[in-house]
């Protein structure tokens, strides 16, 4: 906190010395030039031939704008145009320097008839190339001058000789201008450096838009004092590194005008609650695009058209006031200082604004650096508050911080006592629910009595499954199955209850033994049982249903999507199921049952989808059905214990450190 403090100090301290009024030894000694010129309007005229034209000049003040003029003719000239004037400059000194302002736009200077500047490129048509660079002549030694400019403008809102000319000691002159040409690169720098730490702020603190937006603002700042102000970056810019006037007043006016834009996002990103986010929308989308268009368009396109984009500004300015006014009335005492830093800058942006446009609300035409330093000093002092504030905050909470955890633990502790509790009450309860489906379970003595040379790889997803397998002994014949119900856990298991109840009675009650024919039965069963509930139920089951002749090896066989596979002598064959389940179905058809010869041999494996459906592997892919069938074909020959410990090894392995989706069930019996 002590750092930051003093680190804010300083800054301000730097801000305060390099916008200054303090003048140096010597400044004094250069003079302003003000006063009576001639003017000569569409004339560009030279020392050669300018007395032969004089009876067409007009007196005028300097420096102003010649917009202000009235002609011999009774009208006033147009911004854009060219001219000449000519004025005299009286001194008593020696060891003299005129110090020649940015004049607008494209420029030529005569000193007692000799050239000693010249700006850009004048012309009488609109070929004319703006360059707005100050210059030092030295004078040569004389008690009166002649100065002769030319100036011709196609695109300023003013031509002429708006900024005054100096005159003065050389050396103070040229003091003078490296001292100016400090102070801004200081100021520049300072804002840089505030620029740059918002924006490590925000890289650090994504939630923190206040600080990204204010970065933007700095940055903004930056750009537009580089682009148009009294600088060393400036002058390189223009005189070295050959920016043209194009580019220079796109980047001018595109960081003045995005000022609002990213100045009202600022405002709302601080007091969300108070703004409405569809006005900011709108000013942002006209804002950016109007924007675009400075990008897209020339000079004097664009130019054209700042008026109306000003009605947007004013109308947004009016918004800003109204959304701080809203949030001071809300007691967020940080709203009055940022009110007042606002105000600063709303005035400051609409003077120099309209100043270009030859509106003057003060006498000076670039007034945001001083009105920026009056806004960052608020803002030094919200963060300074809210960083109070937050401390404070800190020393509270670590002040009740040891007894907040030891309550919280305690509470924690009891809670994991009640869940323990619950759990163990819930593990319970659906273990004595796996106690009850293992019940409808054929045993495994059972199954190895009434059929030797088989296996069952039975695989819960959870405690108690969805998926189950059935076995029933009717005169000479074996009835068994491998069944697949909706879901699993609980609720597939109580679905599992439900179907190899139906699949029992079917056999008991109505004495059916034709496969297709339980699977009717069955569904018709099941469908019953469900219907009786006035909740729409739709679960049931898929199923692979045998019926196998030990006599005769005859086998019928039905399936309820559930599929039979057939291995004999090497060569896989599978016999298809119905596409449809025990449950209900809109389209339901009788099953149909088929009748296959056995041979002493051959192997039939039945199935639910749990296996092939298993994610893993190296990519975490389905294992899928195609795999399936041709590790069962693989397996085929060997004992049928071995083929059940394969099975199981190449599931694990396969699913690896993934979780199980679903429950498998794979029956494999050898004639």
């Amino acid at each position: 906190m002590r750092k930051l403090f003093t680190y804010k100090i300083f800054l301000l301290a730097l801000l305060s010395f390099v916008y200054s009024a303090t003048k140096a030894n010597g400044y004094d000694e250069i003079k302003t030039v003000k006063g009576e010129a001639e003017f000569y309007w569409k004339q560009l005229l030279t020392p050669e031939n300018i007395d032969s034209n004089r009876a067409n000049s007009i007196k005028v003040s300097i420096p102003s704008s010649w917009t202000n003029y009235v002609l011999q003719s009774g009208e006033k000239p147009k911004k854009e145009g060219y001219g000449t004037y000519r004025f005299w400059i009286e001194t008593d000194q020696e060891n003299q320097s005129l110090v020649i302002p940015k004049l607008w736009s494209a420029s030529k200077v005569w000193v007692n008839g000799e050239m000693v500047s010249k700006r850009g490129e004048i012309s009488k048509t609109q070929k004319t190339k703006p360059m707005m660079v100050e210059d030092v002549v030295p004078l040569p030694k004389s008690s009166k001058y002649e100065v002769i400019v030319q100036v011709s403008n196609e695109v300023l809102f003013n031509g002429g000789i708006v900024k005054p000319f100096k005159i003065g000691f050389t050396g103070s002159i040229l003091k003078k201008e490296k001292v100016n040409n400090i102070k801004e690169l200081l100021w520049i720098g300072a804002i840089l450096i505030m620029s740059f730490y918002h924006f490590i702020i925000f890289i650090f603190r994504r939630s923190n838009q206040p600080a990204l937006f204010f970065g933007i603002f700095c940055l903004l700042i930056v750009l537009k004092l580089v682009s148009f102000g009294e600088n060393y970056i400036y002058q390189y810019l223009k005189l070295e590194a050959g920016l043209s006037f194009n580019w220079q007043s796109k980047i001018y006016y595109l960081s003045s005008f995005m000022l609002f834009p990213i100045g009202l996002l600022y405002i709302k990103s601080l007091y969300v609650e108070n703004s409405k986010n569809r006005v900011i929308k709108w000013f942002s989308i006209i804002s950016f695009a109007y924007g675009v268009f400075i990008l897209l368009t020339n000079v004097m396109l664009f130019t054209s058209t700042l008026r109306y984009f000003q009605i947007v500004i004013a109308l947004g300015i009016i918004y800003i006031i109204y959304l701080l006014f809203k949030a001071s009335r809300n007691r967020k005492t940080e709203a009055y200082a940022q009110l007042l830093g606002i105000f600063a800058m709303l005035f400051a942006s609409a003077n120099d604004i309209l100043h270009s446009t030859n509106i003057k609300l003060t006498p000076y035409g670039e007034i945001i650096p001083i009105a920026f330093a009056i806004f960052l000093l608020m803002q030094i002092y919200i963060v300074a508050k809210r960083f109070t504030n937050a401390f404070k905050e800190v020393e509270d909470l670590s002040k009740n911080l040891e007894l907040k955890v030891q309550l919280r633990t305690q509470e924690i502790e009891k809670q994991k006592e009640q869940l323990a509790e619950k759990n163990t009450e819930i593990v319970d309860s659906i273990t004595y629910a796996k106690r009850l489906q293992d019940a409808i379970l054929p045993s495994d003595n059972t199954w190895k009595e009434k059929l030797p040379n088989s296996f069952i790889l039975y695989k819960p997803k959870d405690i108690v499954a969805g998926d189950f397998y059935w076995m029933k002994e009717v005169n000479d014949n074996i009835l068994f199955a491998a069944a697949d119900c909706t879901g699993h856990g609980v609720p597939g298991a109580m679905v599992s209850m439900v179907c190899s109840n139906a699949l029992n009675r079917v056999i008991d009650e109505y004495n059916v033994t034709i496969p297709s024919k339980i699977l009717d039965k069955t569904a018709e069963l099941v469908v019953n049982t469900f219907a009786k509930s006035d909740k729409n139920v739709k679960d049931g089951m898929d199923i692979s249903l045998c019926n196998l002749n030990l006599t005769t090896l005859e086998l019928d066989w039905s399936g309820a999507n559930n599929p039979l596979i057939l291995i004999r002598d090497e060569e896989l064959v599978e016999y298809k199921a119905d596409k449809q389940p025990i449950g209900y179905f809109a389209e339901k058809n009788d099953f149909t049952n088929h009748r296959i010869q056995l041979q002493q041999g051959d192997v039939i494996y039945l199935y639910s989808d749990g296996f092939a459906d298993q994610f893993g592997g190296e990519k975490g892919k389905k294992y899928k059905t195609g795999r399936f069938k041709e590790f069962l074909l693989s397996l085929s020959e060997k004992d049928l214990v071995k083929q059940k410990e394969l099975l199981e090894e190449e599931f694990n392995n396969w699913k690896g450190k993934l979780e199980q989706l679903d429950d498998v069930c794979v029956l494999g019996v050898r004639i």
